[in-house]
């Protein structure tokens, strides 16, 4: 399941998504949340072989590409520069280093529900523009494929009214608070921030 006990969390990030969710409430009688997450193609997938480390999961790929990757992808989502992105009103993101998986990114977007409905629509638009900013060498997983299966009762990838019960909601923020064992890797990769969100 998403949300496992058996993950340890930072408490300060922990507080601080929740009080942005509902701080967007505030402002939003309805938000769509929209689960993503974001990484890079193997070694394998990139036919580098030959002049690659292959301890590496992305020898292909230089610290400089993954934090100029990154940070386009953040200007993208700052200034709604995509018309599929208009009724975008908050994100929050985490970033972790596995060491099959690499450098990998969770993210969870914030659409006005009163607005949008699809999120199915929305994560695979982002996911698109993440190859399209890593000249395909991106890969993405949409959160809502077959979410009835994966989340069952616990599905929070549906539109939210800001007056009814938001347990799901927080659950699946809190996942991107999760302590991770290789979280200095994703440090150096990532310009010393491995969680963030909107303003």
């Amino acid at each position: 399941m998403l949300h496992s006990n058996v993950y340890n969390y930072n408490s300060r990030n922990e507080r601080s998504a929740i009080a942005y969710i509902d701080k967007l409430f505030t402002h939003h009688a309805k938000l769509l949340p929209v689960r993503i997450d974001l990484g890079y193609k193997s070694n394998n997938s990139v036919n580098q072989l030959t002049t690659m480390d292959n301890h590496l999961p992305h020898a292909y790929l230089t610290q400089e590409n993954i934090i100029t990757n990154w940070t386009h992808l953040l200007n993208k989502l700052r200034w709604n520069t995509r018309s599929f992105l208009k009724e975008l009103v908050g994100y929050m993101w985490k970033i972790e280093y596995g060491l099959e998986k690499g450098i990998h990114y969770h993210i969870m977007l914030f659409f006005n529900g009163n607005r949008v409905q699809k999120d199915y629509y929305y994560a695979d638009e982002l996911g698109k523009l993440w190859l399209d900013i890593t000249n395909r060498q991106g890969t993405y997983f949409n959160c809502s494929v077959d979410k009835q299966t994966r989340y069952s009762n616990n599905n929070c990838l549906r539109v939210f009214h800001r007056d009814e019960e938001r347990t799901n909601l927080y659950c699946a923020a809190r996942y991107l608070t999760k302590i991770d064992d290789n979280e200095e890797i994703a440090r150096q990769l990532s310009e010393g921030r491995v969680f963030g969100k909107g303003c």
